[in-house]
């Protein structure tokens, strides 16, 4: 379980049911600035109500809350103080996203920035 920005507990088990792209950033992280745009493009459009974008931001003595809001990011951004989520998840490289399916299995992981037309090809396969 991990805080949002505004401090409230949220878990994955939260969006079982749901498609999920839980997605690995760090607002030092270039491509990550790009790929966040994209993610809020999609959500902000997404026509399917079966998909979440959860960001976990693993660089937390950054304002994160400042640069989300500079960005207009909507969809949930979790802090990983500890960086217990990031070592769970094993994420070596960021961005990295994984999709996961309705019932919390991982089908996929991509390694780098998404555009918005990758979003949407990825959300088709699974």
């Amino acid at each position: 379980m991990l805080q949002t920005i505004e401090g409230e507990n949220i878990s994955l088990t939260d969006f079982r049911g749901k498609k999920v792209m839980l997605n690995f950033w760090a607002t030092w992280c270039a491509p990550c600035k790009q790929e966040m745009r994209d993610f809020q493009l999609f959500y902000q459009n997404k026509k399917d109500a079966n998909i979440e974008i959860i960001a976990v931001n693993i660089d937390t003595k950054s304002n994160v809350g400042k640069y989300i809001e500079r960005l207009g990011i909507t969809f949930p951004v979790l802090l990983d103080e500890n960086d217990h989520i990031n070592e769970i998840y094993q994420v070596l490289v960021i961005p990295t996203t994984y999709f996961i399916d309705e019932e919390g299995v991982i089908r996929d992981k991509y390694y780098s920035a998404m555009p918005l037309s990758l979003i949407e090809e990825k959300l088709k396969q699974f």
